[in-house]
């Protein structure tokens, strides 16, 4: 047996609020499949037998999930060179294991977006969506959200170069492997209101798709390297905590992207009070500042590293419509 009467009368119920056959669906068509297009190794057949059959694999995927037998696939895991031959353990999950995921963090991602105590920590979506320059895109397929949030970043940051003395650029060590399960479920109840069995259920997938070698048991330690927007949005919201406190003592003069932190200052003192602080709350969640990337830079160092001459640079260009009638005359004076 692997449910009890409690499963039956309760968690069942709360179930089927998330998991129905439309709703995995609508997310499979409109997320999933274009982010498992998007990963490193790409299916030799596009996931063309998932998306053909997909209204009887959600049918199978919701049975299981309500008779409480669902089970992740084993994910395909392999392994990526950050530096002499120090590897990132990534993987490439089942596509109906990536789905599941995605569609019970999407059934809380707006009450996770709304818990945010400010505008100035910014997550990537879409990631996998964006195109190298030469690649052809079809209309409306750039992501646009990404891009704004992209540019307004970089601008805050160019804001604080202006605006104070110091940059600080810093962010944390080894961020998705030291994250603890534990802390980050204490950290997401205590901010969103949802059943029990919700989160029970995300983490309990969350530990199978977990990188556990030679039958040892689970550490309850690293969020699965995944492409996929689900382990983004969970690791953005563990730093909400972090955000406060970065609010506070920088009177909002900071930015972060993910883990990527960034505030100005007037004063060396502040940036190493600060950056103490930020350290002291980190460690109480088991993680820590990467003082190899923690440094700061004056105006005229921010400029160079930032490239802020080249960037505004660009951002005087604009994009001309050629139907305008006024560029059609103006091409025709030149060709005269």
């Amino acid at each position: 047996m692997r449910t009890t009467e409690r499963f039956i009368v309760q968690r069942k119920r709360q179930l089927e609020k998330v998991f129905n056959e439309y709703s995995l669906i609508k997310i499979w068509r409109k997320i999933v499949r274009k982010q498992m297009r998007s990963l490193d190794i790409l299916d030799l057949h596009d996931y063309y037998d998932f998306n053909y059959s997909i209204e009887e694999r959600v049918k199978h995927i919701v049975k299981s999930i309500l008779s409480g037998r669902y089970k992740a696939h084993p994910p395909l895991i392999f392994k990526v060179e950050k530096k002499l031959g120090i590897c990132r353990h990534l993987m490439l999950p089942n596509p109906s294991d990536a789905l599941v995921l995605q569609t019970i963090v999407e059934s809380i991602s707006v009450a996770i977006n709304d818990s945010k105590p400010t505008e100035k920590a910014y997550y990537s979506r879409d990631k996998h969506n964006m195109k190298l320059p030469h690649e052809i895109r079809e209309p409306g397929e750039y992501p646009l959200h990404w891009r704004k949030q992209w540019k307004r970043f970089q601008k805050e940051i160019l804001k604080f170069s202006d605006e104070y003395k110091y940059l600080v650029v810093t962010d944390l060590t080894n961020y998705f492997d030291n994250i603890g399960l534990r802390e980050l479920r204490h950290i997401i109840s205590s901010r969103i209101h949802t059943h029990e069995v919700i989160l029970d259920f995300l983490f309990n997938l969350i530990e199978q798709l977990s990188w556990n070698p030679d039958y040892l048991p689970t550490s309850l330690k690293g969020l699965p390297t995944i492409n996929l927007e689900a382990p983004r949005l969970l690791a953005h919201a563990l730093l909400f905590e972090l955000d406060e406190i970065l609010d506070a003592k920088t009177d909002g003069s900071f930015v972060r992207w993910m883990d990527d932190i960034n505030f100005g200052v007037d004063s060396v003192d502040k940036a190493c009070e600060i950056l103490g602080a930020m350290n002291d709350v980190l460690k109480s969640r088991g993680l820590a500042l990467n003082l190899g990337k923690t440094t700061y830079y004056t105006v005229e160092e921010a400029e160079r590293h930032f490239l802020v001459k080249e960037n505004k640079y660009l951002d005087d260009f604009k994009i001309i419509d050629k139907s305008d009638k006024n560029y059609r005359r103006k091409t025709a004076e030149l060709c005269i």
